[in-house]
């Protein structure tokens, strides 16, 4: 496996266990000890959760550091009839991450709109993450 498929890898499992190590997360969107925290939604989901969006990642490398860059989307998903679930669970998420996360992660975007049903609040979350192997 590359260094890039590794490292892709590795980010992806540490959110997840950031996430899930959050109690104040856990308490807001959690079940059973864990976040409510899909790749694919169950088909009648248990609101308010979050999705694995896209990960762009690239090579950074120099000298003969290895070094990967990486674009992470999140989501939030909320039945509130107001944004402000949305954007204090984002808030939660960003601080489970900068809490628990072994890498540093910055936010670079987040945004939140209704999605297509008319009901469902959509937040959004993307983050910048450096991961290097010395």
């Amino acid at each position: 496996m590359s260094a890039l498929a590794e490292h892709a890898l590795r980010l992806q499992r540490d959110i997840h266990t950031a996430l899930n190590a959050d109690t104040a997360l856990q308490n807001v969107m959690g079940r059973d000890g864990e976040v409510r925290a899909y790749d694919e939604v169950p088909p009648e989901p248990t609101y308010p959760y979050l999705t694995y969006g896209r990960t762009e990642s690239r090579d950074a490398s120099a000298d003969e550091t290895v070094r990967t860059t990486h674009a992470v989307t999140l989501h939030v998903w909320s039945r509130a009839t107001s944004r402000a679930e949305a954007l204090e669970l984002l808030r939660q998420v960003e601080a489970a991450l900068d809490t628990h996360l072994p890498h540093r992660s910055v936010p670079t975007l987040t945004d939140i709109f209704r999605a297509p049903d008319g009901r469902t609040r959509h937040g959004l979350l993307r983050l910048s993450v450096i991961l290097e192997d010395i």
